[in-house]
């Protein structure tokens, strides 16, 4: 018999064909190594379909919002609902708009901040309002005076019932999208966007109030609430997305997580009740220098911790690209555009200029590089392994190397038909 052998099979066949000769000293065995070639493949994982949170959240906080709305009509008429409706839309602008400056790095999705907002706005605002004034009928049949249970309900109901359910609706936001939270920023975005939704509701509920008092007492209403504390609800909810963000990221243990998320709803309480409490003085002048001397010195602090949160954020997105940046995957010049204002804004301008595919695939890469950045610089301070995000920041490399070529494609083929053209 010859000894040629028809070369088919490529490494894996030459290794069965040696394993099945004649001899019996060359049987494979138990022992003997699988051939190295072999093929590798894997069960593909469920994808899913159906978007609860989104589906869950809208539908809970449309209803809200509609019942509460359909009892301002039914207490002040179409028109002056309305109205309170467009003067509570100015400090829901200025809320939001210093909200979306700072979530400039890594950005959140339009989506992900609808759902805070609504949950704020809907769940969060109808159920302490349930809680607060049976609370409040109970405490007035209690004590037989209901000037008194009024004051308390404000100073200290309120404050735990309302952030409680706004903190809930935080909990189960970051949970679901735990990936997507990357920094101690991102909580306090959170949280401020719930407690937006929840003032802007509540703010039309005292401009009503105030509205049948007079005209004076409106403008008064709307000019504590509306100009000189925009920030009340926004920032006491901050600290508790900040709490629950940062045992998110740090992958801290049951014990710890609670611990901390506790301690920030505490911190939340503590900043709620301190402003109704000194919302309830009947002075008006008493309480403007209230106001001017406790106030404003914690808007100041809270303020400058947010700058500082925002600045440690790029600095952190900056540091954990560096290894990628080494390892050949990002250019030192696309660090750059993710981490400078100027040159992220040229980076999606030009991009810009081929359409808005090529502008909105450039967002994707700004934001998924951001996003990675982020991860590294957390990854050393985490107190255990999470599988699950480094997975998704290995996806989110892929994404943003897709996207790259195809802004790249789309640019190059905007130009090349530029010049066909001319």
């Amino acid at each position: 018999m010859s000894d040629t052998t028809v070369r088919w099979g490529g490494p894996g066949e030459d290794y069965r064909l040696k394993k099945i000769k004649t001899t019996e000293s060359e049987l494979i065995r138990p022992e003997d190594p699988a051939p190295e070639l072999a093929p590798s493949w894997h069960i593909p994982q469920r994808v899913k379909t159906l978007p609860y949170l989104e589906i869950i959240f809208t539908l809970l906080g449309t209803l809200g919002v509609i019942v509460l709305m359909a009892t301002y009509i039914g207490t002040g008429g179409v028109v002056s609902a309305a109205t309170m409706t467009l003067l509570a839309l100015i400090p829901l602008g200025i809320v939001l708009g210093v909200l979306n400056y700072l979530d400039h790095w890594e950005r959140e999705g339009w989506k992900a901040k609808f759902l805070c907002f609504i949950w704020g706005a809907g769940v969060a605002t109808a159920s302490s309002l349930v809680v607060n004034t049976t609370l409040n009928l109970d405490l007035a049949r209690t004590l037989g005076d209901a000037n008194i249970a009024t004051v308390l309900v404000t100073v200290i109901v309120a404050p735990f019932a309302e952030e409680l359910f706004k903190g809930l609706g935080i909990i189960i936001f970051i949970v679901a999208r735990r990936n997507s939270i990357n920094s101690r920023l991102d909580g306090l975005i959170t949280g401020g966007i719930v407690g937006a939704g929840f003032a802007f509701i509540e703010n039309i509920q005292y401009f009503l109030k105030s509205s049948s008092s007079g005209s004076l007492m409106l403008t008064s209403t709307v000019f504590n609430r509306g100009i000189l504390s925009p920030f009340v609800h926004p920032m006491a909810t901050s600290f508790t997305g900040m709490a629950i963000a940062l045992v998110i990221i740090r992958c801290y243990g049951p014990l710890w997580s609670t611990i901390r998320v506790f301690l920030g709803y505490l911190t939340a309480v503590f900043f709620h009740a301190f402003w109704n409490f000194l919302a309830s003085v009947n002075d008006q002048g008493s309480w403007y220098v209230a106001y001017l001397f406790f106030e404003v010195p914690l808007f100041v602090a809270w303020f400058v911790f947010l700058l500082i949160q925002y600045s440690r954020e790029l600095s952190n997105i900056q540091r954990g690209l560096i290894p990628y940046v080494v390892g050949g995957w990002v250019l030192p010049v696309e660090v750059g555009m993710v981490s400078d204002r100027a040159q992220r804004r040229n980076a999606v301008e030009w991009a810009a200029k081929s359409g808005s595919e090529a502008r909105k695939s450039m967002d994707r890469f700004l934001n998924a590089l951001a996003a990675v950045g982020l991860d590294e610089a957390n990854r050393e301070k985490r107190r255990r392994p999470d599988p699950g995000r480094d997975a998704y920041d290995r996806a989110l490399l892929d994404k943003a190397i897709q996207e790259r070529s195809r802004f790249l494609s789309l640019t190059q083929l905007s130009q090349t038909a530029a010049q066909v053209g001319a």
